[in-house]
């Protein structure tokens, strides 16, 4: 995924990329009838995030073949994408670049459980095993 700022994806437009996520495909409506529940943004608001991610191709959508008023709306990039592209925009503007000083400050300021600790161990030494 591109870094450029156009293709950022803003916390209302993650909200609604997360139920494009989690249905895979869904009408406008589908996704206005869930962010109703969840918000209190107009179906207008919605409808505008949903354009904008198509518009940065983040979400895609096709027309109901039987009713051309239908869009249904998909993801064009994996949820996984967009959070690898968010942590490197966040790992350059923070600790530029650098995930070891990233990482550095977090177990510095944070107390970490035993568990914690065994657990980020074993993700470094298995990174490190498919290094060699």
């Amino acid at each position: 995924m591109d870094t450029s700022k156009s293709s950022r994806i803003s916390d209302a437009e993650w909200r609604v990329m997360n139920v494009i996520w989690d249905k895979e495909k869904a009408t406008s409506q589908d996704i206005v009838k869930q962010l109703e529940m969840e918000t209190n943004w107009s179906e207008k608001t919605i409808k505008t995030l949903i354009g904008r991610l198509v518009k940065k191709k983040v979400a895609g959508y096709e027309v109901d073949k039987n009713d051309k008023r239908i869009y249904y709306y998909y993801p064009i990039l994996k949820r996984e994408q967009c959070i690898r592209n968010e942590t490197n925009i966040f790992l350059k503007k923070f600790y530029n670049g650098a995930i070891s000083s990233m990482l550095s400050s977090f177990v510095k300021k944070n107390e970490l459980t035993r568990e914690e600790i065994d657990e980020l161990i074993n993700i470094l030494e298995s990174s490190k095993n498919k290094e060699e």
